[in-house]
């Protein structure tokens, strides 16, 4: 390919080419641009799922999550930069997407959540609890200054409850045959190295 383009460098088409691939990252990573970024569409959306729009706050939870549990595992030798060359930040936007589509998922199947359960599942929470038993002021507080109010960690806690239901109902419903399992033991099992031939 290199050698076609010497051969033909005084060529119009090879100047028009490389004008076009000028344009081409100009508008793509010039003055303005987003460039390849993955932070986001907008101020208001990190990404769009099936008409479901993720905040870019709760897909940099998503991330955070992710960063802070490599960092435990790892100590301090876990960085930023290590963090971007694991593509940390496009693992946890593939968390996002595969959590709206359960969920929606989940939804289209009719799976609710009712407020009992809700109920339920904010009282189990330990950071919830004076002494154990459930602090309704403590709650509060702790809500709006992780969600901003009660009915967006509610909206979240939902979400949550719908998720784990649909994992449940595909574990539940998963089957998998003699055949499959014998295979996977055996893949599993099997030495490491070169087998011998015979």
């Amino acid at each position: 390919m290199l050698d076609i383009l010497r051969s033909k460098s005084r060529s119009v088409l090879t100047y028009v080419l490389f004008g076009i691939i000028i344009v081409v990252f100009i508008v793509s990573f010039g003055p303005g641009s987003q460039g390849c970024q993955v932070e986001g569409l907008s101020a208001h959306s990190a990404v769009e799922v099936d008409g479901y729009v993720v905040s870019p706050a709760d897909y940099e939870e998503v991330y955070g999550s992710l960063f802070r549990t490599y960092q435990a595992r790892m100590g301090q030798s876990f960085t930023r930069e290590l963090a971007e060359q694991l593509g940390l930040r496009n693992v946890a936007m593939n968390q996002v997407v595969d959590r709206v589509l359960v969920v929606q998922e989940a939804q289209r199947r009719g799976l609710r959540v009712s407020p009992d359960e809700v109920n339920r599942a904010v009282w189990a929470i330990p950071a919830f609890q004076t002494d154990g038993r459930f602090d309704i002021e403590v709650y509060r507080r702790a809500v709006r200054q992780g969600y901003g109010s009660e009915k967006r960690f509610e909206e979240r806690l939902v979400e949550d409850l719908l998720f784990q239901k649909m994992l449940a109902l595909v574990r539940e419903n998963a089957l998998v045959s003699e055949e499959e399992i014998r295979a996977a033991w055996m893949a599993a099992c099997r030495p490491a190295g070169p087998s011998p031939i015979m």
